[in-house]
């Protein structure tokens, strides 16, 4: 199943039931107006499998550039990348006195899709916060009895279940 597909199966059966996918978001819809201006997807989005390969995969390769960045303009030299973009030296110390054998994965990437496909507005790196909140305000999105049961014979994977296999 493609996005289009899988978001229609959902307001569908969200009407079934009488809920407006607004009402899903319950008690985070005061965080997220206040983070978001009011402006952000009240439910969750999905993906087909290819859509969702191809935006790990260039996720993926966009982690893998902003790493490369400091060997490629400085030689590595982490503490002149990080002034260069503007770091004053109590950053920089805390960054080299934090830093970790391998930088985190844990990230948000913002994004936005068009006819083009997916756009990128900002990513978070190293905000476990702001990584995990997606996944703690979009659970109860998928939080309806039917819901719940019937995306597996669509195929469908939820992070949290994608997380647990």
């Amino acid at each position: 199943m493609n996005r289009a597909d899988l978001t229609a199966l959902y307001l569908d059966e969200l009407k079934r039931h009488g809920i407006a996918a607004r009402d899903l978001i319950g008690t985070e819809q005061v965080l997220l107006d206040a983070f978001h201006g009011g402006r952000y997807l009240a439910r969750p989005m999905f993906l087909g499998q290819d859509e969702r390969d191809q935006l790990e995969s260039d996720l993926v390769n966009l982690r893998a550039a902003l790493l490369s960045l400091p060997d490629k303009l400085y030689g590595g030299d982490l503490p002149a990348f990080a002034r260069s973009v503007g770091m004053t030296e109590v950053q920089v110390s805390a960054i080299m006195r934090s830093r970790a054998a391998a930088p985190t994965t844990l990230a948000r990437a913002d994004l936005y899709v068009d006819d083009t496909g997916f756009r990128l507005l900002s990513t978070t790196w190293a905000a476990r916060s702001a990584a995990l909140t997606t996944l703690t305000w979009s659970a109860p999105c998928c939080d309806t009895r039917s819901w719940r049961t019937s995306p597996e014979p669509t195929g469908l994977v939820t992070p949290t279940r994608r997380a647990s296999r």
